[in-house]
């Protein structure tokens, strides 16, 4: 059996460039996750998303909080692992790196990238569903 990869002859990229749709001249790269990366990550979000499932369901406020922390902290870890590059994007006169996302970025900006992040690691609410 002649067994060729039509993989490489497709030039797969291991990142897909967005252009933002909330923050003009903005792009960014993210990073289409393997399998081995979707499991590391998975494996360091799902103790956070398990508590904060748990503390969601909580009938105190002190409880609600506690679950809306470890949601940021989701999402941080998300973008972290999700975003390879970013471009355009000048804060107070300096332009933001990728690893700068989270502390720089305004916020629907960095909810914009997250969607994106989501998206590639396979982790939507839709993709859930399926």
């Amino acid at each position: 059996m002649n067994y060729t990869s039509h993989l490489a002859e497709a030039g797969i990229e291991s990142t897909v460039r967005h252009e933002s749709a909330v923050v003009a001249g903005v792009w960014f790269r993210v990073k289409r996750m393997t399998l081995r990366q979707r499991i590391k990550l998975l494996e360091e979000i799902y103790p956070l998303y398990n508590d904060a499932e748990f503390l969601k369901a909580g009938e105190t406020a002190i409880e609600r909080l506690a679950a809306q922390v470890k949601t940021l902290k989701l999402q941080e870890i998300l973008l972290r692992w999700g975003i390879e590059s970013i471009g355009g994007l000048v804060v107070d006169g300096r332009e933001v790196a990728a690893h700068e996302v989270s502390e720089e970025a305004p916020a629907e900006l960095a909810a914009e990238i997250l969607q994106r992040v989501q998206e590639a690691a396979g982790l939507t609410t839709e993709q859930e569903k399926n």
